[in-house]
């Protein structure tokens, strides 16, 4: 079909990116004398890793397929029907302004980055598209299904706040809707994996997932993370490593209050998870309110509250 090969590309192109950041955190660059690029191999990608970023381009390939048709509305026409931005903008009849496009564009990719890290390093080398289905799939459309009755605390106020600047830029109403909650189901693949590891139901997990964050902050810790603003490749890294650390936390935390016995309500698990906690928790919350009394957040302080939220969740029987 007319456009396959340039979306294919576009979406080999973010996995081959996510993958070559990848190995970069896996192996820190050394510093080379002018002998030894001389004599060095090509860097081009070998067998292994050009098979593993096909697998990886092929799978991004197939979840795109199964978005909604609202959802693959922005990027059908920009990357399938191989249309520049301003020609997408004037096929939707001019109704959506250029830059509110250029938004829609990147909390799609974005999604797909994050979704594609996730992969690589929860699943490492183990990517069958059938697999992934069968294991990922129903989990994720469930959790879509009820995220709206889920999500609380500063996802809820993104996720509204987005949703009035959308259909206030004349972006159609079901359109709006599936972008505005893009970034909600950013946690989408923890929680149907805890589903899965707990043996729980995903709405179950969705709510101690999204309690547990306002309870301790982690939403507003999480929304800072993605304010920070970098200054080339190693901010950008780095900025990467804080907001996967403090997902690991949230979900290694969700897992704890999960497994809490005596309650069966996630509200009441969380309750007496809080109670049998309370001194560590004290400490971290004094260490959050001084972190928001700072205004805008920066490297060195979210970096120090990451690691208070680690620090929890990796020493539970002292919590």
């Amino acid at each position: 079909m007319i456009g396959r090969s340039s979306f294919s590309t576009w979406l080999h192109g973010i996995a081959y990116h996510v993958y070559l950041d990848w190995l970069r955190k896996l192996n820190p660059p050394e510093v080379r004398t002018e002998e030894w690029w001389e004599a060095c191999a090509s860097e081009s990608p070998g067998p292994d890793e050009d098979t593993a970023t096909r697998d990886l381009a092929r799978q991004l390939y197939f979840w795109v397929n199964q978005l909604e048709e609202g959802r693959k509305q922005v990027i059908h026409l920009h990357y399938y029907q191989n249309l520049s931005l301003s020609e997408t903008a004037e096929a939707l009849d001019n109704r959506v302004p250029a830059e509110v496009q250029y938004g829609m564009f990147f909390r799609t990719s974005r999604l797909l980055r994050h979704a594609s890290y996730w992969l690589l390093r929860n699943r490492d080398r183990d990517l069958p598209i059938e697999t992934a289905v069968r294991e990922l799939g129903a989990g994720v459309k469930a959790l879509d299904d009820c995220i709206d009755a889920t999500m609380t605390g500063s996802a809820r106020a993104q996720h509204d706040a987005a949703l009035a600047e959308l259909a206030g830029a004349g972006v159609p109403e079901k359109l709006a809707r599936r972008i505005a909650r893009l970034p909600v189901l950013e946690p989408a693949l923890d929680i149907v994996a805890l589903a899965r590891g707990e043996r729980a139901a995903v709405h179950e997990v969705a709510h101690a997932y999204f309690q547990l964050g306002v309870a301790l902050g982690l939403d507003w810790l999480h929304v800072e993370i993605d304010r920070l603003s970098v200054d080339g490749s190693w901010q950008a890294t780095a900025r990467t490593g804080l907001r996967d650390a403090a997902m690991r936390a949230h979900r290694e935390l969700t897992q704890q209050v999960l497994r809490t016995a005596g309650a069966k309500r996630v509200a009441d698990r969380l309750a007496r998870w809080t109670e049998a906690r309370s001194d560590a928790l004290g400490a971290w919350q004094r260490t959050l309110t001084e972190m928001r009394s700072v205004g805008a957040a920066d490297f060195a302080t979210l970096t120090v509250g990451v690691d208070a939220v680690r620090g929890l969740a990796g020493h539970p029987e002292n919590v």
